[in-house]
């Protein structure tokens, strides 16, 4: 019956979705020379080249590429039992503070960022699908753990009723940790790197691969620098905001790129929304149409693409002002990959904050449209 509910309260938070305007396009400059390395970056290629759109003139879509094959590290079960508590024990050993004040008082103190979890469910207690996986994989990684304890201050929060958090059930410390893509669960769970005035410099939704993490880690750490340097106008630092999330876009790999492939639900969702607005998420053609492969679905831009390029919509904002939503709005809010194998817990906190986002944004679409002029 749970699940019965999250499923029908999914599609139902689904189509509300649909009716959110698109957020302003980001318009991408092509690489500076054209290196072999970009040769499987296609978001990077000028819009006549990119995968799926039409030929000049021409109406018919063309077929997508064939995709890369699924990396194993990003499905099946990895860790479970006694060996995942372990894991994530190494990870609970790291000093995690639940205390902001706290956090921010030791990153004035040390000159470090701070980089704070937050998540449905307890880093130490019954997690979401996406942070158990984050806690028993990612965060478990020495290297990333070397990383987070010489130049971060640490911390995480619970935000279970929070307007802008998903779905899924809560899974014990000894329950399965899956593979998964970068991105997936980006309304249960993110990354969100500050300075100890709460300036944001990065957010990553959802869970991430530590060899992924790393390079954007290294961003916020250069981004962490620019903001308090005191060489640049407020102008300035906004451009080189922009340029160094896009540098950074312009060196990802293709196994970065597979690692981040949409979960297969959330581009049906993206997919579905297509007959009533255009996303921000839609790769475009020249008349600014969705473009299309030959079975008709929509083409997506890579994951990694959409999420910088709404973060450059707000650069160096205060993390109280953060609009969440306008980030994580992608897919479905329902990302529970556990359920098939495990029995979790129910979240009803994040159940009754998804009805009530719906109930909004259903009584939003149906207000009458305001005539101009």
């Amino acid at each position: 019956m749970r699940h019965l509910m999250l499923l029908s309260l999914s599609l139902w938070s689904g189509l509300a979705v649909a009716q959110r305007p698109p957020l302003p396009g980001i318009p991408l400059v092509p690489p500076p020379v054209n290196h072999p390395g970009l040769a499987n970056q296609p978001f990077f290629q000028p819009p006549a080249r990119t995968p799926g759109a039409p030929p000049a003139g021409g109406k018919k879509a063309v077929p997508a590429p064939a995709p890369d094959p699924i990396d194993p590290d990003t499905s099946g079960p990895k860790a479970a039992g006694k060996e995942l508590v372990k894991e994530i024990a190494k990870v609970l050993a790291l000093p995690w503070h639940t205390d902001l004040s706290v956090a921010k008082a030791a990153s004035r103190s040390t000159g470090k960022p701070i980089l704070w979890i937050q998540a449905l469910g307890d880093l130490n207690g019954d997690a979401c699908s996406a942070l158990q996986s984050l806690r028993g994989t990612t965060l478990a990684n020495a290297v990333l753990q070397e990383e987070l304890r010489e130049r971060f201050i640490l911390g995480w929060s619970d935000i279970e009723s929070a307007p802008h958090i998903g779905l899924s059930a809560g899974y014990r410390q000894d329950q399965t940790a899956l593979g998964t893509t970068n991105g997936a669960g980006g309304r249960n769970v993110q990354i969100v790197v500050m300075t100890a005035d709460e300036t944001v410099l990065l957010v990553l939704p959802g869970f991430w691969h530590a060899i992924d993490l790393l390079p954007e880690l290294g961003l916020a750490r250069n981004l962490f620098d620019l903001q308090r340097s005191t060489g640049h106008t407020d102008e300035q630092k906004a451009k080189m905001f922009v340029g160094m999330h896009r540098a950074l876009l312009r060196k990802i790999s293709s196994g970065t790129q597979g690692r981040s492939r949409w979960q297969d639900a959330d581009r049906l969702a993206e997919n579905a929304s297509s007959a009533l607005l255009i996303r921000d998420t839609f790769v475009l053609d020249a008349k600014g149409q969705p473009t299309r492969d030959a079975g008709g679905m929509v083409i997506l831009k890579a994951l990694p693409q959409v999420i910088h390029e709404r973060l450059l919509a707000q650069p160096f904002v205060k993390f109280g002002a953060f609009d969440m939503e306008a980030l994580v709005d992608y897919g479905r809010p329902l990302h529970d990959e556990n359920a098939a194998i495990e029995s979790g817990r129910p979240f009803p906190g994040a159940i009754a904050a998804n009805e009530k986002r719906a109930r909004e944004r259903a009584k939003a679409a149906s207000k009458p449209k305001e005539k101009k002029g």
